[in-house]
């Protein structure tokens, strides 16, 4: 290796030590109050480990109803670690565990560089954002992007997928499953196209005992990835509840009417929703009206306290969040590195991409957080290129380090910030402590961080809190 080339590579090593080490501080020291992490993660994690009851701590009815449907696995095993451990600081080092993941498993399976993955996977805003955060996005499309590695190798070489492919890519589908619930729906259809792609190879190999194990394996499979939609079926009438939506033109029942476009930004609430993902992945106009030029859901922090009944929508609100100029660098290196085959080899690069990319029609998909695994594919499409070509490795690399050093630079690498800032440190700050007294106490639509007055953040003793729905009133004392 050129004298240069061994540079780079030690210097991506210590970029890459010092990122992780720096998120890892962060996670559990600075606690995260993202919206979604004290409006319902914290609180269905401190439920299913029965750290709270509904007898001591009453949310918002619709906040009841979408516990007693979402998929229940990652806040099972978070509330138990919270449980054991006596910290909720630690639950935000799941998303990193996921990342972690992700790269080994590339690593081990296709020889995939780890430095430069982390590099490259950390380049994303959304994803740097949420690695240290409690919202389960950066989780579940992490382990949601194993499988889909796998059959893409599996497909660009024109082969079945090997035992422990299919075994690692049928648990992390079972996972996703039951993390997040559009990857109820996504789960299930993955696992479709995969027992397809599956079945065709075998048969055509004529290995009748491997197909049969597989074909096992795949039933068993489809009774767990879908496992939350099942019981919201037998339960609900509806698997995807508390969506209302409609089957052959019957109305299941719900909650809340599925759109067919997000609102916001309203000045593309009239465009196809393709066209909205689009211009999300172009980031246009994605930091006007920002107060940070990247946030967590691409949306102006919100204010502690209770929930405003209107909110002004900026151009920017729900778009951006992946750093077009990596995206659009990714998309040139494949070109390059892809160059000298043959046209039906590369579409076979690209009809991976093109696959995961029909997630533009999905309701929302303009919100890119949720289904960042489309931008895992390109990263991860772009190194398999890359390992396989052999060439332009040096400056492939050295356009990684631009552009993780760009995303800090925009963000003013707050997002890397390990400065300690605890629960307490929260609470104080925004004298939750003196609302509590050891009394019951009621709330009218706080929604966010209702569970931060709670007995199990105040030495109090135990009481109750309830937060009522929209024009409910608490008694007068």
């Amino acid at each position: 290796m050129p004298i240069a080339g061994a540079r780079l590579n030690i210097f991506g090593a210590v970029l890459a030590v010092a990122a992780v080490l720096l998120l890892l501080v962060r996670a559990l020291s600075r606690f995260d109050d993202s919206w979604d992490g004290t409006h319902y993660h914290l609180v269905f994690s401190a439920f299913r480990a029965h750290i709270l009851t509904f007898e001591t701590f009453q949310p918002l009815p619709f906040i009841t109803s979408l516990y007693n449907s979402f998929p229940p696995l990652l806040d099972a095993v978070r509330g138990y670690v919270w449980r054991i451990r006596g910290s909720i600081l630690i639950l935000q080092t799941f998303n990193l565990a996921a990342i972690a993941t992700l790269v080994a498993f590339w690593k081990c399976h296709f020889g995939l560089s780890i430095r430069w993955s982390i590099i490259a996977i950390i380049s994303v805003p959304l994803i740097q954002i949420s690695a240290t955060a409690l919202y389960v996005d950066t989780f579940v499309n992490c382990i949601f992007a194993i499988p889909l590695s796998a059959l893409s190798v599996a497909f660009i070489d024109r082969r079945p997928l090997n035992r422990n492919e299919v075994v690692l890519s049928l648990v992390a589908l079972a996972v996703c499953g039951n993390v997040k619930p559009q990857f109820i729906v996504l789960g299930t259809v993955l696992l479709t196209v995969l027992c397809i792609f599956q079945t065709w190879y075998l048969s055509q190999q004529g290995t009748r005992k491997e197909l049969g194990c597989f074909l096992g394996l795949a039933a068993i499979s489809y009774l767990i990835v879908p496992a939350t939609g099942i019981h919201n079926l037998l339960v609900y009438g509806n698997p995807l509840y508390p969506l209302v939506i409609s089957i052959f033109g019957k109305s299941l029942p719900g909650m809340f009417p599925l759109e067919a476009t997000w609102k916001a930004p309203d000045y593309l609430a009239h465009v196809s929703q393709p066209i909205r993902w689009l211009a999300s992945i172009l980031e246009f106009r994605a930091f006007e009206g920002a107060e940070i030029p990247y946030t967590i859901d691409q949306f102006n922090p919100i204010p502690i306290g209770t929930m405003r009944g209107s909110i002004v929508r900026p151009p920017s609100m729900l778009m951006g969040g992946y750093f077009f100029p990596l995206v659009l660098t990714l998309f040139m290196w494949l070109v390059v590195f892809t160059r000298h085959y043959t046209a039906k080899e590369r579409l076979r690069w690209c009809i991976p991409l093109i696959c995961v990319s029909f997630i533009a029609f999905v309701p929302g998909s303009n919100e890119l957080r949720y289904y960042s695994f489309w931008m895992l594919t390109l990263i991860f499409l772009c190194f398999l290129a890359a390992y396989r070509a052999n060439e332009y490795i040096g400056v492939f690399h050295g356009s990684l380090i631009v552009a993780f050093i760009s995303v800090g630079m925009i963000t003013g690498w707050r997002y890397f910030d390990p400065r300690p800032y605890s629960v307490q440190d929260h609470i104080r700050k925004h004298g939750m402590d003196r609302v509590v007294t050891g009394q019951d106490l009621c709330f009218e639509n706080r929604s966010r961080d209702t569970i931060l007055f709670t007995w199990i953040f105040h030495d109090k003793g135990h009481y109750r809190v309830v937060d009522l729905s929209p024009g409910e009133h608490c008694p007068q004392k």
